[in-house]
């Protein structure tokens, strides 16, 4: 799967996920599908007014997306979900669910602020992914050249190790 123009692209400033005139291609849903958010034009809110599944999230904008409220699951169906932040700094502050997840980027970061938040395996490829404000954060393993930075009221649970040449912060 790839990122382009035939993927659903968020179209609205703020506004709901599930409302299908917020998006260019359709509403994103499912596992495997690819969710696009590219060049706003100020910060925008997108709400999860209810809990969606996604395989991919594609961030391409050097302003700031922020998706909050319901739960998201990234399912790649059968393949790792990914993360990719070719532009600009984004956040995830509703609940993600993740069994592995890739996340990549240049010198971008990506930050995760809810203490909900469940990932089987991260690999920080390029980018970084930074951990805030969260009550828990429970990960079985972090691997990846770049590195995770962790800070707040924290509690960070990494159950099958961290790979060599990987920085954790905390």
């Amino acid at each position: 799967q790839s990122l382009g123009t035939a993927n659903p692209s968020w179209a609205g400033s703020n506004g709901n996920w599930s409302s299908g005139s917020n998006w260019n291609n359709g509403t994103p849903t499912g596992a495997g599908a690819i969710a696009e958010f590219d060049n706003a034009t100020g910060t925008v809110n997108v709400t999860l007014d209810g809990p969606q599944t996604v395989g991919t999230l594609g961030f391409n904008s050097s302003h700031k997306y922020t998706l909050s409220g319901a739960a998201i699951t990234l399912d790649g169906n059968g393949y790792d979900s990914l993360i990719n932040v070719s532009q600009g700094s984004h956040e995830i502050s509703a609940p993600i669910n993740v069994t592995n997840i890739a996340l990549l980027g240049g010198s971008v970061g990506f930050t995760l602020t809810n203490g909900a938040n469940q990932i089987g395996t991260l690999a920080a490829n390029a980018g970084s992914m930074n951990l805030t404000n969260s009550t828990s954060l429970n990960i079985g393993t972090v691997s990846g050249a770049s590195g995770v930075t962790a800070s707040g009221a924290l509690t960070l649970s990494v159950n099958g190790g961290i790979a060599a040449n990987t920085a954790v912060n905390v």
